[in-house]
């Protein structure tokens, strides 16, 4: 049971808020392929969570623990998929995303 929960903290954290942020991104529906973009999102997750590591190391948040560092990547994810709501093109890709791999 708790391997499940380590996979899917994964891919939470490796995945997801690179996935949002691609399509902020790249917000052209010819862009990026489902593979370019599958790559991407994981290497800009990396990227993402690291920053957000780095800022809650800094000596005044001492906060590098598991629920602040879950919930810091909850909130940048959140905020990147309401900017992605208000961007029309950005959505529209998003939708066609879908719609393209389902």
């Amino acid at each position: 049971m708790i391997g499940i929960g380590y996979i899917l903290i994964g891919i939470f954290s490796l995945f997801v808020p690179g996935f949002i942020l691609s399509f902020l991104l790249f917000s052209e529906p010819e862009s990026l392929d489902f593979w370019e973009r599958i790559a991407t999102s994981v290497g800009l997750s990396a990227l993402i969570v690291m920053l957000i590591i780095t800022i809650l190391a800094q000596p005044t948040f001492s906060a590098l623990r598991f629920f602040p560092l879950i919930g810091s990547i909850l909130v940048f994810c959140i905020a990147s998929a309401i900017i992605l709501f208000f961007r029309k093109d950005s959505f529209r890709t998003f939708v066609d995303f879908w719609k393209r791999s389902g």
